[in-house]
């Protein structure tokens, strides 16, 4: 649409100029996506962006509002204090809508939406429908004290449907407890795993303080749930089946599937440490959730080489499951974090495959990860680590996946006139980052345009819709169609240059001319405006201005009432040239702009546009 309003006005500053001028336009591009990357197996490729400020332990959720939906960053940490160490933390909240394609919009102000009420790090933050969850986290508090609080309290916010809320507000926690009574409950967590599934809203494992033993801080195994009734009340914990081992930074997802044979919900939970920091087990469980609550943990797939990893992020796009990045150590100025992303499918069982490496990011950790509605990928943040002797870099890079890679072409690409045909080819390959059932390209015929054969697409007047498409990761397909131009889009010019003038020889006429009948009373013809006009030739495309021209008024004809001429006149052989020939009409190129969308379930998530055009698009001489 933008590049047909660039002709038009192109068009209308010719046709307003004061002198006959021929108008070339430049070549019409594509748009600046359009060549598709290689594909490769076990590769995504990432998209980069900036968040509006460095973040590690921060955390970052996608809420979905009617047809909006929202990338939401929160707290965390901006920068390490050079002399003390600390993490010097934000209570920083912005969003960013996200658009249907993926890509990220313009980040809100700092004042736009409330602060946290406390400036944390190692909290949870948890999407539930319009409202947003914060659980737990450690707060430093005044002055230069390296030992942080934890926040006890829970922080819930409703979510409007252009992004914005009024505050936050803080609700009681009480914990039901039927088993280990060592900890201060009251006190909550920190570095904890949270997720919704099913109305419930679930922690797991995370930092507890201790109520012996000089209040030490132990890595936990206890599991609560609370009931989320579509407000923002206060939570009631019940206890739910013990985690097999104590775990700290750790990552947990939910699951939910079902159809005409099988209903499931289940919690998965990946990487963290334990209580003994040289403890070599790596982290891979699967609980189902039963009528009773959540059932035995079952271990899974190990992620290779996750002994002792926290501080990633496991994150699900659909039946995929990622596990990104985070380090082996405690100490963030030791060199120790990974660059790794995993992938791993669930299946038919619940259980899971083997998790396979897929190409790297930077090495980071502490960073935080979100999914959209439709699968997307965005990961934001963290620290990298530089080298030992420095505190580590916390930057605010985003890194995000587009689902797939969709182009259309047309062949011919150049020059194209009225009864030639055009074929459009659409490619779609997917960015292996999960299956894409259902898609469907839709393609609206341009009026120059008509339609010859379109073997998998369906037509309603205009419209093209294709079949439905089933795309696989580590695939690619296409689909053709082919239309028959039927009428430029450019006015047809008359090429002047070409047009010749030709003699016609009178025959020789002998018969007699007489006098007209002598009138009876004729008055005589008063003058008009009418003018004789001679214009001098200049090419067309010369350059030369053409002259004004020359003008004379036409005079009065006056009738005798008797004949002036009685004499027999005798026409002579003498050739007269009369010019008789037509201009060759030339048909101008088309100019043929056809944008398509992909869409997958209900959105259509790309665009792309095939331009048929000549290198310069050649508009007639327009003369004022």
């Amino acid at each position: 649409m933008l590049t047909f309003l660039l002709l038009r006005q192109l068009v209308q500053n010719a046709q307003s100029s004061s002198s006959s001028e021929t108008v070339y336009l430049p070549l019409v591009t594509q748009p600046l996506i359009q060549s598709l990357p290689d594909a490769q197996q076990n590769h995504i490729q990432w998209m980069l962006d900036e968040a509006p400020y460095p973040a590690l332990s921060a955390q970052a959720i996608t809420v979905n509002l009617a047809e909006h939906e929202y990338l939401f960053l929160i707290g965390g940490g901006e920068q390490f204090n050079p002399q003390t160490g600390r993490l010097e933390q934000t209570s920083r909240v912005t969003r960013v809508e996200l658009d249907e394609n993926g890509q990220l919009g313009t980040w809100s102000d700092t004042g736009d939406l409330p602060h946290l009420p406390r400036r944390l790090h190692g909290f949870t933050a948890t999407a539930v429908e319009n409202m947003i969850f914060i659980i737990g986290g450690l707060n430093y508090p005044a002055g230069n004290s390296p030992i942080p609080r934890f926040n006890n309290k829970v922080y819930c916010a409703e979510v409007a449907e252009n992004g914005t809320f009024d505050s936050w507000k803080a609700r009681n926690q009480t914990w039901k407890i039927n088993a280990d009574t060592s900890y201060d409950y009251e006190e909550s967590m920190a570095y904890h795993a949270a997720v919704f599934l099913n109305g419930r809203l679930y922690v797991m494992g995370g930092l507890r303080r201790g109520l012996y033993f000089s209040q030490s801080w132990d890595a936990t195994r206890y599991v609560f749930s609370a009931e989320i009734d579509h407000s923002c009340e206060d939570l009631v914990w019940e206890q739910e089946e013990t985690l097999p081992v104590p775990i700290r930074g750790h990552s947990a997802v939910a699951f939910e599937r079902s159809d005409d044979k099988i209903s499931e919900q289940a919690i998965y939970l990946f990487g963290g440490v334990t209580n003994d920091e040289n403890d070599p087990t790596a982290v891979s469980y699967r609980a189902n959730v039963g009528e009773n609550g959540l059932e035995e943990w079952t271990p899974q797939a190990v992620i290779p080489g996750s002994a002792g990893i926290h501080a990633g992020t496991a994150v699900r796009s659909d039946e995929y499951l990622y596990y990104i990045a985070g380090t082996t150590q405690y100490d963030p100025k030791q060199n120790s974090a990974r660059d790794n992303v995993y992938q791993t499918k669930i299946l038919p069982d619940g259980d899971l495959q083997p998790w396979k490496a897929l190409n790297a990011l930077e090495y980071l950790y502490g960073h935080a990860a979100a999914v959209s509605t439709l699968g997307r990928l965005y990961v934001i943040g963290g620290a990298i680590v530089t080298n030992s002797t420095q505190m580590p870099l916390i930057q605010n890079t985003i890194y995000w996946t587009p689902l797939l890679f969709f182009s259309k072409e047309s062949n011919p690409v150049g020059m194209v006139f009225p009864g030639e045909e055009i074929q459009y080819r659409f490619t779609i390959r997917s960015n292996n980052v999960r299956d894409l059932p259902g898609l469907v390209i839709s393609d609206t015929l341009p009026t120059d345009l008509e339609l010859v054969s379109a073997p998998n697409f369906f037509q309603n007047d205009r419209l093209l819709s294709s079949i439905r498409i089933t795309l696989p990761i580590n695939s690619k397909t296409w689909q053709t169609y082919t239309a028959v131009v039927t009428q430029p889009e450019i006015p047809v010019t008359i090429n002047a240059s070409t047009a010749t003038a030709t003699e016609t020889v009178l025959p020789t006429n002998t018969s007699t001319l007489t006098a007209p009948a002598t009138p009876t009373s004729t008055p005589p013809i008063r003058p008009t405006d009418d003018k004789t006009c001679v214009v001098s030739e200049v090419a067309p495309d010369s350059g030369t201005p053409r002259p004004k021209p020359t003008c004379t008024p036409t005079p009065v004809v006056t009738l005798s009432t008797t004949p002036t001429n009685t004499n027999t006149p005798t026409p002579t052989n003498t050739p007269t040239p009369t010019p008789t020939a037509m201009p060759t009409a030339v048909p101008e190129p088309v100019v043929v702009i056809n944008v398509a969308e992909l869409c997958f379930e209900g959105r259509c998530i790309w665009k792309s546009t095939a331009v048929t055009a000549p290198n310069r698009v050649y508009l007639p001489q327009i003369a004022k």
